[in-house]
């Protein structure tokens, strides 16, 4: 017998986005990657014994990164007075200067290299995550970078101001730009889609502050997407040079987007449509052949567990067993009936993949819980 569906576009999404958070575990890596690279070069440039310094830029500073994330970009500040040691007295004295740190880093790693597309320095780890080291002069309250192209030049940047002016979008939007920019790297992956990260931020940016309902919830996401990507779709085809957020920086894309753009906005029109006819294996399906499939994957149990979980924590960390000893035998007695109905109702969720009417007993049955507890 096939497995009843039902579509929460808001759940659904939500789940989605909850998805794209970064493990704990994850980031305490990075983090300490990125103090052992910093300690490194705090030794051997300035002289201290210290792992700070380091600035992320690139997706993960700018917290559009997802889960998957796997190349960080890590900045860091050489003293300005190093730059006097690379006078033009050979045709790139640039790309000296990066095969000079370079070779500091690999005191600590073996497999380090230039990275001639990015213009970084690169370290490969065993677990295939890729750091981009950035070293820079300070220039005022900008940046100067080494540019390698060519004969060399230095190159003035400022990728604070365009990760605060993210941020600042960030916050007007109510969190929607770090979510769609997410939703976004997942298009870009799954589809294998020829564009920029950054610039797919800024095209994201772009587009939310100019949308009518930009600071919508999770249940119009549905048609968030679908309106970001008719947004890219009527991109100029001719357009390969955009200019970052707050910033004087140009991102160059040359390669062509816009095809996957209008193929994943028809998808993403038709999984409305097929949502409007209930026809709902359909619609999740063409919200698959956007995002991949995790898509709808884990909406059903997963969500409720963690509601689940989050109840029994705040149980156990309000006393419970001592609130229980000082309780009628009735008071009990409910509490534990209410707890069963919610255990119950998240197995038939979990076997029928129905969320109605199982849902809503959960539900009633939760708040019902709280309320019992006296607290």
């Amino acid at each position: 017998m096939e497995k009843k569906i039902y579509m929460d576009t808001s759940l659904m999404f939500n789940s989605f986005c909850d998805d794209f958070i970064i493990p704990e575990r994850k980031k305490s890596i990075i983090y300490s990657r990125a103090n052992s690279i910093c300690r490194i070069l705090n030794m051997e440039y300035w002289d201290l014994k210290s792992c700070s310094g380091g600035i992320f830029i690139g997706s993960f500073g700018r917290k559009t990164a997802n889960a998957h994330v796997n190349e960080i970009e890590l900045m860091f500040e050489i003293p300005i007075s190093i730059k006097n040691k690379y006078i033009r007295k050979n045709n790139n004295p640039q790309f000296e200067f990066l095969m000079d740190v370079k070779n500091v880093i690999s005191r600590g790693y073996t497999n380090v290299k230039i990275n001639k597309e990015k213009q970084m320095i690169e370290v490969c780890f065993i677990d295939e995550m890729l750091f981009h080291i950035l070293p820079v002069f300070r220039y005022f309250d900008k940046y100067i970078q080494a540019d390698i192209s060519e004969e060399g030049n230095w190159m003035v940047i400022d990728p604070i101001s365009g990760i605060n002016a993210i941020n600042q979008a960030d916050r007007v939007t109510g969190g929607n730009i770090q979510n769609l920019c997410k939703m976004a790297h997942a298009w870009r992956l799954h589809c294998n889609v020829q564009v920029n990260k950054k610039l797919l931020d800024t095209l994201v940016c772009n587009f939310l502050l100019q949308w009518k309902d930009k600071c919508c919830t999770y249940e119009h996401y549905d048609i968030m997407c679908k309106d970001f990507f008719r947004y890219l779709k009527s991109q100029q085809t001719s357009q390969k040079i955009w200019k970052t957020m707050k910033s004087d920086q140009m991102i160059c894309n040359p390669e062509d987007f816009i095809n996957k753009a209008t193929l994943a906005y028809y998808n993403a029109s038709s999984a409305i449509d097929f949502k409007k006819k209930k026809e709902y294996r359909l619609a999740i399906e063409n919200w698959k052949a956007i995002f991949g499939n995790k898509f709808g994957h884990v909406t059903k149990n997963n969500r409720i567990e963690k509601k689940y979980e989050e109840l029994i924590s705040r149980y156990t960390q309000i006393g419970s067993i001592k609130s229980l000893e000082k309780k009628s035998c009735k008071s009990v007695c409910f509490q534990v009936l209410l707890a069963m109905v919610m255990f119950a109702s998240m197995l038939l969720i979990g076997y029928t993949g129905d969320l109605y009417p199982e849902f809503v007993i959960f539900m009633v049955a939760t708040i019902l819980f709280f309320f019992a507890l006296d607290i």
